[in-house]
């Protein structure tokens, strides 16, 4: 059967897909030490817009276009969700938070140029962009999520423990992806010199740098049982649905590469491609896990409702992508 998607849904995948590169060129920036390629801001450098053609300058400046590229993206997706989607919220709201949060983005890209790349405005900046990876994810998932009714019972992945479950996951993720983002700011990739071990011991001693790296892998250790539970549980529940099979073995199949990449960056004495890779996943599990709890969160949401056979037939999203037939069941 043909799946036919409306100009919103395109728009807004369109959106999603430009800040999940957005986000992963800004991990090329930091794993090359591009982000003072370009030493003002907005220009390039003093004087001049665009860069002079070295590496580093190429490389910061393409993450700034991106920046454009993305900004006007996000303000055509708020622009057609105020006009014609206003009727539903869940389309509404996350269309039009979008464009305060990429603004806030740019201003705080200027700043941790300007502050000579601070470990706290670099997290502050990194924490701001997990929430805008968020809002257009959880919005590009919501323009295609419509929870069908089975002919008996509730809806297949229609239980509200999995969607906590995946809920809290989801957070636990972006703590860690926090943690991780301040280890890079502050220089301590290498705190420790080994994997798994840290200084040949399960519990090294604490203090500067290796503070927060012991942080960042008990986290590490901490969260990855988290995604690996999640994954079973959409597996093993009753009426379980593909759609949360998928997103939740792709999540944990990223968690694990990222694990792979986490100790290839300290193998590799934090070879650029290490680096680079390890943001890259970091962003993939973060959209995945994202869209997980949002598509876990609407399915949950059919069972709670009462009457919920016959508010499944109609679910905001179909105002949002058209009619019911044309979105794509997520």
């Amino acid at each position: 059967m043909r799946i036919r998607t409306t100009p919103f849904q395109k728009l807004a995948l369109a959106t999603a897909a430009s800040t999940i590169v957005l986000f992963a060129v800004g991990g090329l920036v930091r794993g090359t030490g591009s982000g003072l390629g370009c030493s003002a801001w907005p220009e390039c450098t003093p004087g001049k817009l665009f860069p002079s053609g070295a590496v580093h300058s190429l490389i910061e400046f393409s993450h700034r276009l991106l920046v454009l590229v993305t900004t006007v993206l996000v303000a055509a997706t708020g622009s057609i969700a105020w006009r014609h989607h206003r009727s539903a919220a869940r389309i509404l709201w996350p269309a039009l938070a979008a464009l305060p949060l990429v603004i806030g983005q740019a201003v705080l890209g200027g700043i941790v140029v300007r502050t000579d790349l601070s470990p706290w405005w670099v997290t502050a900046h990194f924490a701001l962009a997990l929430a805008f990876v968020a809002g257009v994810v959880y919005l590009a998932t919501n323009s295609f999520c419509v929870a069908r009714p089975q002919d008996k019972g509730q809806p297949e992945g229609s239980d509200p423990a999995f969607a906590r479950l995946a809920l809290a996951t989801t957070i636990a993720t972006g703590a860690l992806l926090l943690v991780g983002t301040y280890v890079r700011a502050r220089g301590a990739g290498l705190a420790f010199t080994d994997w798994p071990l840290m200084n040949g011991r399960l519990v090294p001693v604490l203090g500067g740098v290796a503070t927060p790296m012991f942080a960042h892998r008990v986290l590490a250790a901490l969260v990855f049982p988290l995604v690996l539970w999640v994954a079973i549980r959409a597996r093993t529940m009753p009426d379980r649905s593909k759609d949360l099979v998928v997103l939740s073995g792709l999540a944990f199949g990223l968690f694990a590469a990222q694990i792979l990449a986490g100790a290839a960056n300290v193998i590799s004495r934090l070879k650029p491609w290490a680096v680079v890779t390890h943001v890259a996943l970091s962003v993939l599990i973060w959209a995945s896990l994202v869209a997980l709890a949002t598509v876990a969160s609407r399915f949950s949401a059919v069972a709670l409702e009462a009457g919920a056979p016959t508010a499944a037939r109609e679910p905001d999203t179909a105002a949002a992508g058209g009619s019911a037939k044309d979105t794509i069941t997520a």
